[in-house]
């Protein structure tokens, strides 16, 4: 059953929107997604994205590998209204504890900072859900915002109530019935500033309204080049942990 979401929830999706496609944290993220679905993807696949937010992942998936299948899952009305703007569907209107698909019915899960969220009562169940509704040997690209000490007000803005070490990634994946591919921090570059910005920030909302144009030109290449080192190396810092799994 549907859930009401935080009226503040309303406001940050606005933003979102606009900022999705310029901001240099959601351009470095979904460069990630990109390099996963490029490696692996094939044209007929079909990709669920739960929590699906205003869609931009949706969209860079869907250019990246032609004839890529996508669902798009969400809870917020406001989040599936933006996505039917930008041309992003089939939609569903639904929690991800409990997703109204068949077993084993996608080849392929995407979830971008979803399960951290306070509508999420369990995270382990749903990423039993996503289980269910994998293939065995389907994938799963996981991101989630990293260790507690990096809370502030960036995560009261959008009721974000956990955070996460790159274990406890990796016993959640295990424990739910996914084998661990690769699990790394991400954004280690900017750990210090992000820590600093979090513990002197007073101001209600979330971080996306920071910087601007010439944050975004230069720190999305930075951000790039540490992308490439992961592809070699396994981060133990960083503000975000990444993680890819097989539906076992």
């Amino acid at each position: 059953m549907a859930r009401d979401i935080p009226e503040v929830r309303a406001e940050e999706y606005g933003i979102l929107l606009a900022r999705e496609t310029t901001h240099w944290w959601y351009r470095t993220l979904h460069a990630r997604v990109v390099e996963v679905l490029r490696s692996g993807a094939r044209s007929g696949d079909l990709l669920l994205d739960a929590g699906c937010g205003t869609g931009g992942s949706l969209l860079r998936a869907g250019a990246a590998v032609p004839g890529l299948r996508s669902l798009g899952v969400d809870l917020a009305p406001e989040a599936l209204e933006a996505c039917r703007a930008r041309g992003v569907g089939p939609l569903v209107r639904s929690g991800v504890e409990r997703l109204p698909l068949r077993d084993a019915s996608v080849d392929w899960v995407l979830s971008l900072d979803v399960l951290y969220h306070a509508n999420v009562t369990d995270d382990r169940a749903a990423l039993v859900e996503f289980a269910r509704v994998t293939r065995p040997g389907g994938r799963l690209i996981l991101n989630l915002p990293a260790f507690r000490w990096l809370a502030g007000r960036h995560d009261e803005a959008v009721q974000g109530v956990r955070r996460y070490t790159p274990r406890q990634v990796c016993l959640l994946l295990d424990r739910a019935g996914w084998s661990p591919v690769r699990v790394t921090c991400w954004n280690a570059v900017l750990l210090p500033w992000v820590w600093v910005v979090r513990r002197l920030r007073r101001g209600a909302g979330s971080d996306l309204p920071l910087g601007g144009r010439w944050a975004d030109a230069f720190l999305a290449p930075l951000l790039g080049l540490e992308r490439y080192c992961t592809r070699f190396i396994t981060l133990p810092l960083g503000s975000s942990v990444f993680a890819i799994a097989v539906r076992r």
